[in-house]
């Protein structure tokens, strides 16, 4: 069996499936992506329309490229969406 998703969520909390993917399973093999820096990306990013990085409210909500983006640890720590994106 192969699954695909994401791992943790915008808090960096364990999604419960992912985790019990994660406990299960013998092999995982990671997609990597890359933060607008260009170093690793670790963290899923939920942001406001106006720039700013949510870091509680609901697990799920239903958004894509406007609502969320990959930043690595740092950027993710200070809040640093990026030169693209309004602050």
């Amino acid at each position: 069996m192969i699954c695909y998703g994401l791992r943790t969520d915008f808090r960096r909390e364990l999604f419960e499936g992912s985790m019990w993917l994660l406990a299960w399973a013998d092999i995982i093999e990671e997609l990597k992506t890359v933060c607008w820096c260009g170093q690793g990306a670790s963290c899923n990013t939920r942001f406001t329309g106006d720039g700013q990085i949510v870091r509680d409210g609901t697990q799920i909500v239903v958004g894509g490229n406007d609502s969320y983006t990959a930043l690595c640890r740092k950027h993710f720590k200070e809040g640093n969406l990026g030169p693209k994106r309004l602050k």
